[in-house]
């Protein structure tokens, strides 16, 4: 608590003396519709802004989040086959930002605006996936490490599963 209160205590000081409102959370900051495709695909439906950087439409903060088919596959693969309990909360809380990323057109948002206002003083929803940015790598190394430390039957479900997933994306 006190190394927590050395950070916090001054951030909620600022806090208290911005211009910043809760109310302030808008849409035009939130993922698009579009967004997770973003995902599996580089500069899906972006637009080009006149320094050259591209951005996905109604928001401007990062311009890709791209893992690639191969690596989101793999977190995919860790999610649904592995049996431990970090892997599974990993899993629970990049889906729960990815939703929260979508900011009002995912609904969740809305509804925890409605329940925690204070939540409304983080202007841009888009930073929610900031966290899977970095989760997503890391499910991918566990299904990896599962992978090669499951003896043969599981190797063959891991394959079977992995080739199912691979079809789909």
């Amino acid at each position: 608590t006190g190394l927590s209160a050395a950070q916090l205590l001054p951030f909620l000081g600022l806090l208290h003396f911005s211009q910043r409102e809760s109310g302030q959370a808008v849409e035009e900051w939130a993922m698009p519709i579009t967004g997770w495709a973003n995902f599996l695909v580089p500069l899906f439906r972006m637009t080009q802004s006149s320094v050259g950087v591209f951005f996905q439409s109604d928001q401007r903060i990062t311009s890709s989040y791209y893992y690639g088919i191969g690596v989101t596959a793999l977190a995919l693969l860790a999610a649904w086959h592995s049996r431990e309990r970090r892997v599974r909360w990993l899993a629970v809380i990049t889906a729960i930002c990815l939703v929260l990323a979508l900011g009002p057109k995912g609904w969740v948002y809305s509804a925890l605006l409605k329940i925690f206002p204070p939540l409304g003083f983080m202007r841009f929803p888009i930073k929610f996936v900031m966290l899977p940015v970095f989760i997503v790598p890391l499910l991918a190394a566990y299904a990896v490490r599962d992978y090669l430390e499951s003896p043969g039957e599981a190797r063959a479900r891991f394959w079977r599963s992995g080739l199912l997933v691979g079809v789909l994306f």
